[in-house]
């Protein structure tokens, strides 16, 4: 679970997610939807993870979304038309990263 600080920029949202393995860089903006994890995050063989969930949490609640991972450098970067929108409008206050292997994906 990652305490989260951001700041909404013109089309974004930026600033720190805060946890016990580490702070990291956020970045949450619009565009094809998408998930990228630092490789720490994704421990020794990210390969054995098929996909990753978000919840999010805001004052009224959880926004939740699925994406396939990206492997990333040093910070946390989410892709998401509908969920910028959403954010924007609530802000974040947590976020918990579930990595999901191929038989926890709902098809």
């Amino acid at each position: 679970m990652f305490e989260v600080d951001v700041n909404l920029a013109e089309s974004y949202l930026h600033g720190v997610a805060k946890g016990m393995s580490g702070n990291y860089a956020i970045n949450i903006q619009g565009g094809r939807t998408g998930i990228v994890l630092p490789k720490e995050l994704l421990g020794p063989d990210p390969n054995m993870y098929a996909k990753v969930l978000l919840n999010i949490r805001t004052n009224s609640g959880i926004v939740s979304l699925q994406s396939e991972i990206e492997v990333g450098k040093d910070m946390i970067e989410i892709f998401d038309d509908r969920l910028l929108e959403k954010l924007a409008l609530e802000e974040p206050h947590a976020i918990e990263i579930l990595l999901l292997e191929d038989s926890e994906v709902v098809r």
